[in-house]
């Protein structure tokens, strides 16, 4: 009974106080017992690194991993989502929203599975220039991105490497992004061909889904 997915389908914690490493060692050991059956995880308000955590789902079959509001994961992130490269061929939702990520997680080339990253509210992406994003390349599986709200001043050049799979691109709520997009095009954007500048060409032919709600886009869309 213990090992049903119809029992511990989907696991969510929550700690709004200061983090206390005792629960994060038992939470770990109960999924560690439990990780045949856990399928989906949520953490959110930490303040400390969920890596205890995560080490209990190591050799599990986990498919979506969410972490909300956990500082610790932008501060020191190659260790705080060290785990997660055993999850390489089950994982296949990430989402790490208002995390303070600097750059992108350099765990991605290890998740063959992944399908969907989300990283809404990481501000700190702005500043990640080309170098911080360089470990999108080697996601070429996705199939959906989600960058909402990052203050974005200009798309990382990375997004050719997932032309041929990207099907959904969230770039809502980047509201200097309109000013790179003015400066990238002529008059309009072409939804059925690249978006052409000095540096970066991005095809976007392929997406059926493009998110730029709130980016302050003022050029005429062409669809």
């Amino acid at each position: 009974m213990t090992d049903s997915p119809v029992l511990w389908g989907a696991i969510a914690a929550s700690r709004r106080q200061a983090a206390r490493p005792d629960l994060s060692v038992s939470l770990a050991a109960w999924l560690a017992r439990h990780k045949a059956a856990v399928r989906s995880v949520q953490l959110s308000c930490s303040t400390g690194s969920p890596a205890v955590v995560l080490a209990g789902l190591a050799g599990g079959a986990i498919s979506n991993l969410e972490i909300h509001h956990t500082q610790g994961v932008g501060l020191e992130l190659a260790e705080a989502l060290a785990p997660i490269v055993h999850l390489g061929s089950s994982l296949t939702t990430l989402q790490l929203s208002c995390c303070r990520l600097g750059r992108m997680p350099p765990q991605l080339s290890a998740l063959s599975a992944l399908q969907s990253l989300s990283l809404p509210g990481n501000t700190g992406l702005a500043a990640a220039g080309e170098a911080g994003f360089s470990p999108l390349s080697a996601a070429t599986q996705l199939t959906a991105l989600r960058l909402t709200g990052c203050a974005l001043r200009r798309l990382p050049s990375q997004l050719t490497a997932l032309a041929p799979s990207l099907q959904v691109l969230g770039l809502a709520n980047n509201t200097n992004l309109g000013h790179w997009v003015a400066g990238a095009t002529d008059t309009s954007i072409d939804l059925h061909q690249p978006v052409q500048t000095a540096k970066n060409c991005i095809y976007v032919k392929i997406l059926f889904e493009l998110h730029l709600s709130g980016a302050h886009i003022s050029s005429r869309m062409s669809m």
